[in-house]
C-alpha cells in the first residue's frame, strides 16, 4: 500500500471517529435509535476517497497522478522504451510543483529558482512537463504526446524515474511530470 493511501486511511478513520464521538455526545434525552441513526449517517458522511485529499477548495488527485504514470509507461512501451520507475520522493516534488503552478505557470518556481530545485533526490539528468486545465489523465497525456518537447521528455532514454502531481484549485487542474535519470 502506498504511503499516501495509508495517510488518507488514517485521516479517514480519525475523521469518522471524531464525528461518531460527537454524535454519541448528542442530547441525552434523544432516544437511542435516533442516536444510532445519527451515528450511521455520520459514518457515511465521513467517508473519504482513498485517492483524493481535499482541503477547502484545493485537492491533490493521486488517482489522476497514478493514471498518468501508467499512461506514460504504456506510451513508452509502444515506442519500444523501458518503463519509468515511480519514485515517491519525486511524486512529492511533483505535487509541490503542481501547487506552485497556481501562483506562477512556468518552469521557474515562484521564488525564482529553477523547477528542478524542488527535487530532493540525487540525479544525473532531470526534466519537467507542466500543463494546466486538462480535465483527465487521457487529455493531459494527449497534450504532452502532441508537443515535441513534452514528448521528448516522456520518451527520453536519459530518464529512469518519474513523479507526477495533479493539483486542483477552484475547478482547474494543474499537472506536473518530473523525470530523473539516476544513472
Amino acid at each position: 500500500m502506498k504511503k499516501h493511501s495509508v495517510i488518507i486511511l488514517l485521516i479517514t478513520f480519525a475523521l469518522a471517529f471524531s464525528i461518531v464521538a460527537s454524535c454519541n455526545q448528542s442530547d441525552p434525552s434523544m432516544p437511542s435509535d435516533e442516536k444510532d441513526s445519527q451515528t450511521l449517517t455520520a459514518k457515511a458522511n465521513a467517508s473519504v476517497s482513498q485517492n483524493i485529499i481535499a482541503v477547502d477548495e484545493e485537492t491533490f488527485r493521486f488517482d489522476y497522478a497514478d493514471e498518468v504514470v501508467r499512461l506514460v509507461n504504456l506510451f513508452r512501451s509502444q515506442e519500444g522504451k523501458s518503463p519509468l520507475k515511480p519514485n515517491e520522493s519525486l511524486h512529492a516534488s511533483a505535487r509541490l510543483r503542481a501547487k506552485e503552478l497556481v501562483q506562477k505557470f512556468d518552469h521557474t518556481r515562484p521564488d525564482g529558482t529553477p523547477c528542478h530545485s524542488s527535487i530532493t533526490v540525487s540525479y544525473m539528468a532531470a526534466g519537467e512537463n507542466i500543463a494546466e486545465g486538462q480535465k483527465t489523465p487521457d487529455e493531459v497525456m494527449s497534450s504532452w504526446e502532441n508537443s515535441e518537447g513534452h514528448r521528448d521528455n516522456m520518451l527520453s532514454d536519459d530518464f529512469d524515474g518519474i513523479g507526477v502531481g495533479c493539483y486542483e484549485k477552484d475547478g482547474i487542474l494543474y499537472w506536473v511530470q518530473l523525470f530523473i535519470g539516476e544513472n
